[in-house]
């Protein structure tokens, strides 16, 4: 029997220079003596964040395209993002022709990705007892869960719960990305 779990996506309010300050600081944190890209994650959650200016989010874009390693990664992350934030892209897709040829699909091992992401953040906060980035946790938690509607749902559920005990919020996030990236060894 299959049961279809639908949620909705409450998604927390997010001030975009939050998430843009977060991403910068990433960029800053990333040693980069030989010139490499910093994580596709941090360039996909800006481009996210700064679609709404349309002008910058485009030019952004074409500069992802043209120098980017991985730019089909980025896009698709970028798309979780803007799902992850609430953000439309109904508006925007009218006026870019070629964007609505992208349909922003689950691909579980790049929401998988975005989940490990989610878990450095959540550890970090644990550990420094500092809950700081716990819009960032939600935002990147709500966009790896989406190829799971019953863990999304547990999670909002979570968030609910426990919406002044920001270190349970973590934690219980955590146990979430336990599971769904768990892998089981190989046996030889």
């Amino acid at each position: 029997m299959k049961i279809t779990v639908s949620v909705p996506r409450s998604t927390p309010p997010v001030d975009p220079d939050v998430l843009v300050r977060f991403a910068i600081k990433k960029f800053e944190e990333v040693k980069n003596p030989e010139h490499r890209e910093p994580p596709a994650i941090w360039i996909a959650l800006t481009l996210a964040t700064v679609a709404e200016d349309h002008q910058f989010h485009d030019r952004l874009q074409d500069m992802v395209s043209s120098t980017a390693n991985h730019p089909e990664k980025i896009f698709k992350m970028k798309d979780l993002f803007m799902h992850a934030l609430g953000l439309s892209q109904d508006k925007y897709l009218a006026e870019n022709s070629d964007e609505k040829k992208r349909c922003p699909f689950r691909d579980e091992r790049i929401c998988k990705e975005i989940l490990r992401y989610a878990r450095r953040v959540g550890r970090e906060m644990i550990t420094s007892r500092n809950y700081g980035n716990i819009l960032v946790f939600r935002v990147l938690m709500n966009a790896g869960l989406q190829f799971s509607s019953w863990r999304f749902g547990q999670f909002a559920e979570i968030c609910e719960s426990f919406s002044s005990d920001l270190e349970n919020i973590v934690r219980k996030g955590l146990e979430i990305i336990k599971v769904m990236t768990y892998t089981p060894r190989k046996k030889n």
